[in-house]
């Protein structure tokens, strides 16, 4: 049996860099040191911290960069901010993700090749896209593909539109269905955005998750991290569990 001494130490240096990043949830933390669940569930701690301060020096740097450096580039390089269903063109296979020498290959991928990008059900973060040629939950790194056409800027404007449209049709299906807020309901609202209150991104809940993953893993103390968290969510996208659900997930393995 592996010591379990060494997971506490391990889980005491992720909360230290996920301290400096309150905003991600944990998977969203886990999925930018190590961006791809099979590889995930394969790390061994040694290599995830290797990785996670790979991380760390990359994050400190993006940190002093100005914001034009964050802003999307409209040119033929793939424009992920587009979620137009259309035809991209492959320009890469082998890259290096994290920046550190270590080359990632996309086996599936072929080099000059056309392939059609699709929508990705909400979750963007504009650095990964989707194609329907070989649908993966993690999806692609934006910079392995090149736009066939010139990005045209009322696709944009046109998706912006739609958007405010149906947020104005949701609103007026629930005045009619009398799913009202109240005024006070609405400032609380707002305050927890304004004020920096929303529980879900509150630093103290990393402690808490961090604990209960402890907690689990000391029990299943020959399992990796890739493996605890795999096993308690199954099939779930990483990315887009909230910490509360991993920590319910993680609390039925005990």
């Amino acid at each position: 049996m592996r010591d379990k001494n060494r997971i506490r130490p391990f889980l005491n240096r992720i909360a230290e860099e996920w301290e400096n990043h309150p905003d991600l949830r944990f998977g969203q933390f886990v999925m930018d040191v190590i961006p791809d669940q099979d590889k995930l569930w394969n790390c061994e701690e040694s290599e995830f911290l290797r990785r996670l301060d790979v991380f760390a020096n990359r994050a400190s740097g993006n940190k002093a960069g100005t914001a034009d450096n964050n802003r999307p580039v409209m040119t033929k390089d793939l424009n992920t901010f587009d979620n137009t269903p259309r035809k991209i063109r492959c320009i890469g296979r082998k890259h290096d993700f994290l920046g550190d020498g270590n080359y990632f290959t996309e086996e599936e991928l072929e080099i000059g090749k056309e392939y059609t990008i699709v929508p990705h059900g909400g979750r963007h973060d504009g650095m990964f896209i989707h194609i329907k040629e070989h649908p993966r939950h993690t999806g692609y790194p934006y910079y392995l593909f090149e736009e066939l056409e010139p990005y045209d800027e009322e696709i944009g404007k046109t998706a912006a539109l739609l958007g405010l449209m149906k947020s104005l049709d949701e609103a007026e299906e629930s005045i009619r269905e009398g799913k009202l807020y109240s005024e006070e309901e609405v400032w609380q609202e707002f305050e927890k955005v304004i004020e920096g209150k929303d529980e879900a991104r509150d630093p103290a809940r990393i402690e808490v998750c961090l604990k209960v993953i402890s907690n689990v893993w000391k029990k299943h103390p020959d399992m990796r991290l890739g493996q605890i968290l795999q096993y308690a969510l199954g099939d779930s996208d990483l990315w887009d569990v909230k910490d509360l659900d991993i920590s319910e997930a993680l609390k039925q393995m005990e």
